[in-house]
């Protein structure tokens, strides 16, 4: 018998880890009974207020430049249908189903601090769909990051009211409807507000996030095992990684990254054997200065997503029992601004490109076998040779990491730094923070495919090294030995005949992103010791 899904509680503390698991599906979730209370009080609160006869931004008046006209109390419902409507206007492929549930996930914990003034019906309607698998289908262009993520969060509102499409079978996408239908559900009805909640917050430029910075973690610490390995077979120098030297220079991430590689050498025969060139090329030698400065990218980018998943990203926001006076406050404010993400997920696109372009030049070093510049192992990394350049090895491997780095690269201009008013410049500054978390995410597969590179040359280029290292005291370490084990099991053959390399490229990939490599016992034992090293003293 399957064992039940695990649930986890919207409105209650959840954090970055949280999303990315309920990205992945095959959990549940269920709305916190506080959460619901706090809810209700809300909406209890916001009706109150409009009976009062006040007027409220996006309740009882028109969007953006239409703020100043008033809408009648009859119209209500139809104005919030009306901008879910009009606003799911995005364009291009949907996005894969990983986003749309962490964005779902994100969007009702948002609501569920209770500052929005939807009603709990609306939530658990929203819970309803996401444990029931119905993922809208919302295209990936379309929004500018304020007021937050309209036209995606339309989308998705869409499917709640019954209408727009939904992700069928193979990801295609298919009329929202009969889906409900099939599951059960019954379509929304909006009332005063919720269309606004809904669409005007920040859910996905954190869901994007979220899904980045959580593979961006791993390759770093993935890009660390894979600069040792390198080492290993380019005979390195050992002395560039002591702790005593990262105490003199103590970034953070760059003391982490060094006592990492450090430890994943430890044991080797191999590293320091080489004569006569006492250093190591800067993709070797600096590899803690580039690794470790993507890490503290990633650690302000997690820092920044922990505070948006459990705060308000909706306007107006309602403030009941306003500074304790007993008044209903109904405040319009800039939450939905996505410039809190937007800024630190750019630096997430420019760290981990240079994780991915230091990677590549790690490549490049092991495969080129002219003057001794992989310390004698043959050009291109395949040996055997009986006509002179007859084969070419992993000669290709190294072209195409150098394509996906460009793509990267290419990719890490900052979208923050540009903005395009809209709204009839209502809106007149906007963070673009949508396209850059997009592109972080592409960013961070085009770095996990290099490192997918690396791994299989790496693996290469060990083989090599201990083949011709000769007496057993110079062996590679354990770490590198269980990295090799890992990837020969999982098809990554010792290449000793030019053969086709995708298979084994999609291998290394597909090894990196599982995070298969980091799991392995020698290479958690050595990362738990260089925890300690580089914790502050």
């Amino acid at each position: 018998m399957a064992p039940s899904p695990e649930t986890l509680l919207i409105g209650a503390s959840l954090g970055l880890d949280d999303v990315a698991r309920m990205a992945e599906g095959g959990v549940r979730l269920a709305l916190a009974p506080e959460a619901r209370g706090r809810v209700a009080r809300c909406r209890e609160a916001l009706e109150a207020a409009i009976a009062s006869g006040g007027t409220f931004y996006g309740i009882n008046t028109g969007f953006a430049d239409n703020r100043v006209r008033p809408i009648p109390k009859e119209a209500l419902r139809d104005l919030q249908r009306n901008l879910i409507r009009s606003h799911a206007a995005g364009v291009g492929a949907p996005y894969a189903p990983d986003v749309v549930r962490a964005a779902m996930a994100i969007r009702a914990h948002n609501l569920a601090q209770g500052y929005s003034g939807v009603r709990p019906s609306l939530l658990e309607a929203l819970i309803a769909l996401f444990n029931a698998g119905i993922l809208p289908a919302v295209p990936e262009f379309g929004s500018v990051g304020a007021s937050g993520d309209l036209a995606p969060l339309s989308h998705l509102a869409l499917v709640l009211m019954g209408e727009g499409r939904v992700l069928g079978e193979g990801g295609r996408p298919v009329p929202a409807g009969p889906a409900l239908a099939a599951a059960g559900l019954e379509p929304v009805e909006l009332e005063t507000k919720e269309g606004l909640a809904l669409c005007n917050g920040t859910a996905f430029i954190a869901g994007l996030g979220v899904l980045a910075v959580a593979l961006g973690e791993r390759l770093a610490d993935t890009a660390d095992l894979l600069a040792a390995v390198q080492l290993e077979a380019m005979l390195g120098v050992p002395d560039a990684f002591l702790p005593e030297v990262h105490r003199l220079r103590p970034h953070s991430g760059v003391r982490l990254s060094a006592a990492r590689i450090e430890a994943f050498t430890q044991g080797s025969g191999l590293m320091g054997t080489r004569a006569g060139d006492p250093q190591d090329d800067y993709c070797l030698r600096c590899a803690p200065q580039v690794h470790g400065a993507a890490r503290q990218v990633l650690g302000a980018a997690r820092a920044a997503l922990e505070v948006e998943i459990g705060s308000v990203t909706d306007n107006p926001v309602i403030l009941p029992d306003f500074r304790g006076s007993g008044t209903v406050r109904v405040v319009s404010a800039g939450h939905f601004h996505g410039e809190p993400l937007a800024v630190p997920v750019d630096g997430v696109k420019v760290g981990l490109a240079e994780i991915a372009s230091i990677a590549e030049r790690r490549i490049a070093k092991a495969v080129d076998g002219r003057a001794g510049r992989n310390y004698g192992l043959p050009n291109y990394l395949v040996a055997g040779d009986d006509v002179a350049g007859l084969r070419s090895g992993l000669m290709i491997a190294q072209y195409c990491a150098a394509s996906l780095v460009n793509e990267a690269r290419t990719l890490s201009h900052p979208h923050s730094v540009d903005s395009i008013p809209t709204g009839n410049d209502a809106e007149d500054h906007v963070s673009m923070g949508t396209s850059g978390a997009r592109t972080a995410r592409i960013v961070a597969e085009r770095c996990a495919d290099v490192l997918g590179v690396e791994l299989v040359v790496a693996c290469q280029a060990l083989e090599l090294r201990a083949r011709v290292a000769g007496p057993a005291g110079r062996r590679p370490g354990a770490v590198a030995r269980a990295v090799l084990a890992v990837a020969r099991e999982a098809g990554i053959a010792f290449l000793d005949r030019d053969e086709e390399l995708a298979p084994r490229l999609a291998i290394g990939g597909d090894l990196v992103r599982s995070g298969a490599l980091l799991r392995l016992p020698e290479v958690r034992e050595a990362a738990a010791w260089a925890r300690q090293v580089a914790a502050p003293s």
